[in-house]
């Protein structure tokens, strides 16, 4: 039974890190800064902002009107 628990806990843990290392995307700003973003930003039709992790582990919200370009990384 505990061979079975963990043989279980192992695929859940590779399956949810596969999950993690899933997309990343550039985001340019109008100003030139450009950050890279771990998975799509999510937009914020109230505040019109992005808000998004970027690829150091930092929360980064920008206002809509100062993006340029959100790219996908191949």
């Amino acid at each position: 039974m505990k061979r079975v628990l963990s043989m279980l806990s192992i695929f859940c843990l590779v399956l949810g890190l596969t999950a993690c290392g899933a997309k990343v995307f550039n985001v340019n700003m109008k100003n030139g800064i450009n950050y890279q973003a771990k998975g799509e930003p999510e937009y914020d039709k109230r505040s019109a902002t992005y808000k998004f992790t970027d690829t150091k582990g930092r929360e980064v919200m920008v206002n809509k009107d100062d993006v340029q370009a959100i790219q996908q990384v191949d």
